[in-house]
Parts: C-alpha cells; sequence; structure tokens
C-alpha cells in the first residue's frame, strides 16, 4: 500500500562541486532521482516545473528554475532548488597559477603539520583507520608539484620537434595537452579558486561572490512563508560551499540585521562525497604562533559545528561574540571507501550514526558522483527529512 506523501512543505537546496557543470544539471540529477525513489513508496503525485522572481547577492534581479514534487491528492510539496556557481569559477585560473598555488600549500602544510601531529592524534587516530589519512593530501600534494617541472620541460623539449612530426602525432600531441590543461584548471583549479583565503589575491573575489550568491539564494529560500523546512544538500566542494554558507548563517544570526531570520526552518545538513576535513587541515590559511589574536579570530569566524583545528596555546583568551545558533541542525555524512575525495568526517560535530558508509557500486574514483543515482542514499534521506 502506498504511503501518504510527506506532511508539510520541504525545500532541498543541492549545490554541485567542481568541474565543467551546466545550469539544471544538478537540479536534474537530484530531482529525478529523489523522484523515483518517492514513486516507488508514495502515493502519486506530480513532478512540475516552477519559476520564481529572486535577487541576487550583488541585488540584481533574476529569474529562478526549481522542480516542485506535489501530490495529485492534495497536502504538502518537496522543492527542490539548485545553486549554480560554475560559471564563476570558469576560465579564471591558469594551469601555471594552479601549480603554484600547489608549491605553496604544500610547503605551508608541511610547516603546519609537523607542529600538530596532535591533531592527526586526536581526531582520525581515535578512530584507528587508514583509509582516508590526512597524510595521504600531502603526498598528493607533494607528488603533484614534482610532476609539474618535469610536464614543462617535456613540453619545452616537443614544441620545436612538433613540425617535423607526422600530423597525426601533431593532433595527438594538442590533444593530450588541452585534455590535461582542462582537467587542472577545470577541476583542481576550482579548488585552487575557492580555497583562496587571501584577500589580496585576484582569485579572492570569486569565492566571496560564491558564497554571496548561495547565502542570498538561501536566505530567500528561508524567508518563504511556504516553506516549513529547508534541507541543504552539498556534494563534493559543493559541501563545502554549503558549510560556508551555514557558518555566515550563523554569524548573521549574531547580529542585529540577522534577528529575523527564521532559523526554525533549517531542517538539516546533507553531506556527501565532502572533502571538508582535509579542507580544513590543509587548504586554510594558517596562523603563526605569535598571532594569537588573529588566529583566535578566524576560529571564531569559522566555528559553525567545528572542533579545535589549533592546539597552539594563547597568550590571552578572546571572548567570543558569536554564538552557536545552529549547532543543533541535524548533519548526515555520506562518504564511501571508493571514493578518495570523501571520507569520515572527524573535525566537526557530528554525531557517529550520522556519519554514513554507503556501498557504491562503481569502482574506485569513479564511486565519487555515484551518489546521484544511488537509490538508498535518497531512502536514507527520505527516512530522515521527509
Amino acid at each position: 500500500m502506498a504511503r501518504a506523501f510527506p506532511s508539510g512543505n520541504t525545500a532541498f537546496l543541492v549545490i554541485h562541486g567542481i568541474g565543467e557543470q551546466r545550469p539544471f544539471e544538478t537540479l536534474d540529477s537530484f530531482a529525478i532521482n529523489l523522484v523515483k525513489h518517492l514513486r516507488h513508496s508514495y502515493e502519486p503525485f506530480a513532478v512540475e516545473h516552477k519559476i520564481t522572481e529572486r535577487t541576487g547577492g550583488g541585488g540584481a534581479a533574476w529569474t529562478e528554475s526549481y522542480v516542485r514534487l506535489k501530490p495529485k491528492a492534495g497536502g504538502g510539496v518537496i522543492d527542490v532548488h539548485e545553486y549554480y556557481w560554475a560559471y564563476i569559477t570558469e576560465e579564471k585560473i591558469t594551469v601555471p597559477e594552479v601549480w603554484e598555488w600547489v608549491r605553496k600549500t604544500l610547503d605551508a602544510t608541511k610547516r603546519f603539520y609537523g607542529r600538530n601531529q596532535e591533531l592527526q592524534k586526536r581526531y582520525e587516530d581515535r578512530r584507528k583507520t587508514g583509509r582516508f589519512p590526512l597524510a595521504t593530501v600531502s603526498w598528493l600534494l607533494g607528488f603533484a608539484s614534482f610532476i609539474f617541472p618535469i610536464a614543462q620541460l617535456v613540453q619545452f623539449v616537443a614544441t620545436p620537434v612538433l613540425p617535423v612530426l607526422p600530423k597525426w602525432l601533431q593532433s595527438a600531441w594538442q590533444w593530450i595537452l588541452k585534455k590535461i590543461g582542462w582537467v587542472i584548471v577545470g577541476y583542481i583549479g576550482d579548488v585552487a579558486i575557492y580555497t583562496t583565503t587571501d584577500v589580496k589575491s585576484k582569485h579572492y573575489r570569486f569565492r566571496q561572490q560564491i558564497l554571496k550568491e548561495c547565502q542570498a539564494l538561501l536566505d530567500g529560500i528561508l524567508r518563504n512563508d511556504g516553506y516549513d523546512r529547508v534541507v541543504i544538500a552539498g556534494h563534493s566542494l559543493g559541501s563545502v560551499v554549503s558549510y560556508d554558507t551555514l557558518n555566515r548563517i550563523n554569524i548573521k544570526a549574531n547580529l542585529p540585521s540577522g534577528a529575523t531570520l527564521p532559523l526554525n526552518k533549517l531542517a538539516g545538513l546533507i553531506t556527501f562525497g565532502s572533502p571538508l576535513d582535509k579542507i580544513a587541515f590543509f587548504f586554510r590559511e594558517h596562523t603563526k604562533a605569535h598571532e594569537y589574536v588573529r588566529r583566535q579570530i578566524r576560529s571564531h569566524l569559522n566555528s559553525f559545528k567545528a572542533r579545535a583545528l589549533d592546539l597552539q596555546p594563547n597568550d590571552e583568551v578572546l571572548a567570543n561574540p558569536i554564538t552557536p545558533k545552529l549547532d543543533d541542525l541535524p548533519w548526515v555524512n555520506y562518504y564511501s571507501m571508493r571514493d578518495p575525495v570523501s571520507g569520515h568526517l572527524d573535525f566537526y560535530k557530528i554525531d557517529p550514526k550520522d556519519n554514513v558508509v554507503l556501498d557504491l557500486p562503481e569502482r574506485w574514483g569513479v564511486a565519487h558522483v555515484g551518489y546521484w543515482t544511488h537509490e538508498p542514499f535518497y531512502n536514507d534521506i527520505a527516512q530522515r527529512f521527509l
């Protein structure tokens, strides 16, 4: 017997990760697979394309398209919204700039890791797992910084002799270079741009734009009187955007301008294929030992459900002006042993039972995109949030 459609009105805000994403691609993937799951268990419902007026982070008006699941017998609705940000980072970074970022990140990480090995003991070692060690990320960064100069040398040597080679070999060489550049700029480049915390960097404004637009969209959805609950779902780097947006919402809620935010509508955070632990440890800005004021201010401004990420002593303890308004927000993290980007999140306040490992059928590496079509993933989401 079909179950009654979930009561109340629910909005999902889905945020994509790195890569050559297209508009509505994330909306399509999440909505269509959620529909497939709900068709198996719930009473008949219609799927509709809806539009609404929005105001962007810069104040400009735009029209949003979203998907609505509406029961034919009446009752509540489920709306699926998409935050699309890929256009902001498109062609904004070059291959040499990516590798310069890799080099600087590796150098800073080595220094920090050497001073703070206690962090790994406190968080990772307590689970006695070697599947997602932080040291692996350091090794990968080191390998990348070693390979790039060699690749540059090969290109330098090969370029003069290309004209005398057969046409097919010239075409093959150009194809290889184009593909490698596309992967570096389109994937690693997104991480390099978004994790830039240096306000003097030309890439910093793109990170700010991503967060400003995401916050504006979430704010608009929260203030919609038609919704009873709002759930945010972020894949891959989109999980980091989701987290950072909620962190900003928590800060805003501590200011007079955020007093009217309907935080009670926030019903959950879903992260899948998430590198949040790795981002927190490797790709954040590090402070020097004597910068205890700066260190504490940065910690206060990035404190949404976060555990201590810096164990250095402070000469003076600064009172924190930010009250944790969202620490009771349910957070479910889905990961797979075949997905090297994801992992059990240890640096955040997540209930152990809410770090959910999925047996994705895809092979190692490819499993990073397997969540979108994995029925147990949607089954668990429905049980928890609908």
